[in-house]
């Protein structure tokens, strides 16, 4: 998390990463949204970073896969929702029974 992202966040949370040393797990936090348990892993300076460096390289495919992932799961979902036909059975039921309730959809009251 970018110490920018921190700045942003609860006090609490902040003050707890801050003070801690990379492997260390906090103890439970009480947020307002919920419960948190950290685990600092590493830190890293701030800046920018070498392109030749193999975990930005990682993290530019990673970055590159999720979008192209979630384009075409958008994508997959927008066809689907386009093409959904919904029946609505109960209401011919009632239109074929001349505006009366079946018998199946009484019991259920």
């Amino acid at each position: 998390m970018p110490e920018s992202a921190l700045n942003q966040s609860d006090p609490l949370l902040k003050k707890m990463v801050v003070g801690m040393k990379p492997g260390q797990v906090s103890p439970p936090l009480s947020l307002k949204e919920g419960y948190r348990i950290l685990k600092l892993v590493t830190r890293e300076s701030p800046g920018q970073r070498n392109i030749a460096d193999p975990q930005v390289q990682q993290t530019i495919r990673d970055t590159l896969r999720n979008r192209k992932e979630q384009l075409l799961r958008s994508a997959y979902l927008a066809i689907a929702r386009d093409e959904a036909r919904v029946r609505n059975y109960l209401a011919e039921q009632v239109v074929e029974a001349a505006g009366k309730l079946p018998d199946a959809a009484r019991g259920a009251k």
